[in-house]
């Protein structure tokens, strides 16, 4: 609960990420500490807007459990790498339900696009916003 409080959550949005992020169990300290570790330190996102990505997406605090998110920003940035920082935090704080995908549909919807489809990710304008779609 320290953890909770130490990130200025409110009563109801602990109950809420409890309810809707598989239960108090699965929101454990180093999910949280990971999470805002990584996105202040390495993307500069300021702590209260991941406590408003958290508050719209309880189960993003999940996202952090061996590490996806940095493994998802990287595969973004192996598909384009002229990608700057700034482009993967704008990424993040608007398409924050990007990153919700599994690891396995990251991947297989870049090996589709970039290898049945032939595109080259990195002239692809779209590339990170096509991961939203299904490609079946």
């Amino acid at each position: 609960m320290g953890e909770f409080k130490k990130y200025r959550l409110t009563k109801e949005q602990v109950i809420k990420i409890s309810k809707e992020s598989g239960g108090l169990l699965a929101s454990r300290v180093s999910n949280f500490v990971g999470l805002f570790d990584l996105l202040r330190k390495d993307l500069a996102i300021k702590a209260s807007e991941v406590v408003q990505i958290i508050d719209a997406y309880p189960e993003f605090v999940l996202q952090n459990r061996k590490d996806l998110i940095r493994k998802k920003i990287a595969l973004i940035r192996k598909g384009n790498k002229n990608l700057s920082d700034t482009f993967i935090r704008n990424l993040l704080k608007r398409h924050p339900d990007l990153f919700l995908k599994s690891w396995a549909s990251f991947e297989a919807k870049v090996n589709y696009l970039s290898k049945n489809l032939g595109r080259q990710l990195q002239n692809e304008k779209t590339f990170p916003l096509l991961l939203h779609f299904n490609y079946n």
